[in-house]
C-alpha cells in the first residue's frame, strides 16, 4: 500500500509540474514574407502548420509537419505558383488525415495528406466563375470534410458549401444562404460523427442578421434561420460544437456579445447577453469541452484601453447547465 501511495504521490506531482516551452524556431523560410500561419495537431501530438509566402513573385501557401517528439520538417508548397494565394486553413482528424484549403486567383482550392503520406495535387473545391473567398473546413473523426466559402453568384454574395467523404472526392457545391441579399463571413464547424454546423453574417434587407444551417450526417442541410435578432446590425460569428452535437453560436450586436446554443437536434435557444452593455466589444470567441460547458471571450474597451473579458459567470452557471439532460 505505502508503495501505490508513493507512486500516486510521484505522479500528482508529475502532473502539477511547471509546463515548459520550447524555443521558437523559424519554419518558413528567410529571404521573403511569410503571413497567416495556422495549425491544428491530432491524438498524437502530430502537427501541421500552414502558410501563406511571397516567392518573389506571387504569394503560394506552404506547409510543414511535426511528429510528436521530432523536428519540424522542411516547408513544401502546396499552391501552384503564377498566382496568388492566401486565406489558408487547414483541419486534421485524430488520425492525422488533414484537409488544408485556400484561396487562389479567387478560387477556392484543396489538398489532403493522410498520415504519413505527402500532400495531394490541389483541386479546385467551388466552380470557377465567379470570385470567391473566405473558405473555412472542418473534419470529422473519419477524415470526412465539409468546405465553406463565400462566393459571388453574378449579383450577391451567398454562402456555398462542398463535402468530400475519407478517400474521395469533392461533391457538387450548393448553396447554403438564400439569394437576393449578400452572406459573408461563414464558419463551420462539425462533431465526430459528421453532423455539421454553418454560420454566417446576411442581410435581410435593413439590418445584418446572423444565419445558420445544420446537416446530419449522410442528409441534406437544413434550410437557414436567423439567430440574431432583427433592429440591429450584427457581425463576427463563432460557433462551436461538442462530441454529442450540441453548438453554441456568439456574436456581435449592437455592440454587445450574445449567444445561442442548439441542443443536438433541437432549435436554437433565444439569444442572450453576454457583455454588459455601454463599451465597445469586438471578436467575440466560442470554444466547447468535450461535456459541453462552454467559455466565451471577446475584446471590451474599459474607456481608456482594450481589455480581454471571458463569460466568466455564464461559463459556471450558463453553459455548464445548457445541455443538461
Amino acid at each position: 500500500m505505502l508503495r501505490i501511495l508513493c507512486f500516486l504521490c510521484c505522479l500528482l506531482n508529475a502532473l502539477h509540474a511547471q509546463v515548459t516551452w520550447f524555443p521558437p524556431i523559424n519554419l518558413s523560410a528567410t529571404g521573403q514574407t511569410a503571413l497567416e500561419p495556422q495549425v491544428t495537431i491530432d491524438v498524437a501530438g502530430n502537427a501541421i502548420a500552414i502558410w501563406r509566402r511571397s516567392n518573389g513573385v506571387n504569394l503560394i501557401i506552404q506547409a510543414a509537419t511535426k511528429l510528436f517528439g521530432g523536428d519540424w520538417s522542411t516547408p513544401v508548397d502546396l499552391s501552384a505558383p503564377g498566382q496568388n494565394a492566401l486565406e489558408p486553413q487547414i483541419a486534421v482528424n485524430p488520425a492525422g488525415n488533414a484537409i488544408a484549403i485556400w484561396t487562389r486567383n479567387s478560387i477556392i482550392q484543396a489538398a489532403t495528406k493522410s498520415f504519413g503520406d505527402g500532400w495531394s495535387t490541389p483541386i479546385d473545391v467551388f466552380d470557377p466563375g465567379q470570385p470567391a473567398q473566405r473558405p473555412q473546413i472542418a473534419v470529422d473523426a473519419a477524415g470526412n470534410g465539409i468546405a465553406v466559402c463565400e462566393r459571388s453568384n453574378g449579383t450577391n454574395s451567398i454562402i456555398q458549401t462542398a463535402t468530400k467523404p475519407f478517400g474521395g472526392n469533392w461533391s457538387t457545391p450548393v448553396d447554403l444562404s438564400a439569394p437576393g441579399q449578400s452572406a459573408v463571413r461563414p464558419q463551420v464547424v462539425v462533431d465526430p460523427i459528421g453532423n455539421a454546423v454553418a454560420i454566417w453574417r446576411r442581410n435581410n434587407g435593413v439590418n445584418d442578421i446572423i444565419q445558420a444551417a445544420t446537416k446530419l450526417f449522410g442528409e441534406n442541410w437544413s434550410t437557414p434561420v436567423d439567430l440574431s435578432a432583427a433592429g440591429q446590425d450584427a457581425d463576427f460569428a463563432q460557433v462551436a460544437v461538442d462530441p454529442a452535437g450540441n453548438a453554441v453560436a456568439v456574436w456581435l450586436r449592437n455592440l454587445i456579445t450574445q449567444a445561442a446554443t442548439k441542443p443536438f437536434k433541437n432549435n436554437w435557444s433565444t439569444p442572450v447577453d453576454l457583455s454588459d452593455v455601454g463599451l465597445t466589444i469586438f471578436t467575440p470567441q466560442i470554444t466547447l469541452d468535450p461535456a459541453g460547458n462552454g467559455v466565451a471571450i471577446w475584446t471590451r474597451s474599459n474607456g481608456a484601453n482594450f481589455i480581454i473579458q471571458p463569460s466568466q459567470e455564464l461559463s459556471q452557471k450558463y453553459f455548464n447547465t445548457i445541455f443538461a439532460p
